[in-house]
């Protein structure tokens, strides 16, 4: 018995098919999120982004700065 004949009499057609659903699923709620309403105010935010001033994050449990070890 040859690979060929064990993989054809498996019946692995569900899997194409589900890969294929899974991926149209995925194309439309990312065509969906980029071309919706709301999205463009979003954009032109996010376009911003690397233009915008650096902001300083400070940790409220950062124990090296001025404080001893």
């Amino acid at each position: 018995m040859s690979l060929t004949e064990i993989m054809s009499s498996a019946g692995l057609t569900f899997w194409p098919v589900a890969g294929l659903v899974l991926f149209m699923f995925a194309f439309a709620l990312i065509a969906v999120r980029t071309f919706g309403r709301g999205s463009k105010q979003s954009q032109r935010e996010a376009a911003q982004l690397p233009l915008e001033e650096a902001r300083v994050i400070s940790t409220s449990n950062d124990n090296t700065a001025g404080g001893a070890l």
